[in-house]
């Protein structure tokens, strides 16, 4: 289930690297994690994304058709409110069950910490120390 770097490996060690002072630079962190289902959470979130301004493109669209006067008034509102509650309502609620996967978990060595990266709202890798 979960990866390791291979702490106790004698091979990693090996392989890190120090900078002229003696340090471990930060480019040789250890991934420690990679989620299984990073990609999947991202093409969900990319999906969601995508239909809702599918849904934003469509709203000009609905209104031409309110204020032409030709098509029943409920119906086009109720067709508008629909679209519309799904298009903000989706990406939030795919967020809410998605916003604590963590998609890699990085070991800095220097600081003894760990660095789990998540995906935001928009799309965007974020950073939790």
């Amino acid at each position: 289930m979960f990866q390791t770097s291979g702490r106790d490996n004698p091979a990693a060690h090996e392989e890190e690297e120090e900078n002229p002072d003696g340090q471990v630079t930060p480019e040789h962190d250890a991934e420690i994690y990679r989620g299984i289902l990073s990609t999947q959470v991202r093409l969900v979130k990319a999906f969601s994304l995508s239909t809702s301004l599918i849904g934003l493109a469509c709203q000009p669209v609905l209104y031409h058709h309110l204020q032409s006067g030709q098509h029943n008034v409920a119906i086009v509102l109720g067709t508008g409110a629909f679209l519309s509650f799904f298009t903000f309502v989706t990406p939030l609620l795919v967020h809410f069950v998605s916003k604590k996967y963590v998609t890699e978990m990085y070991y800095d060595k220097m600081t003894d910490t760990y660095t789990a990266i998540t995906y935001s709202l928009l799309l965007r890798k974020k950073q939790v120390c």
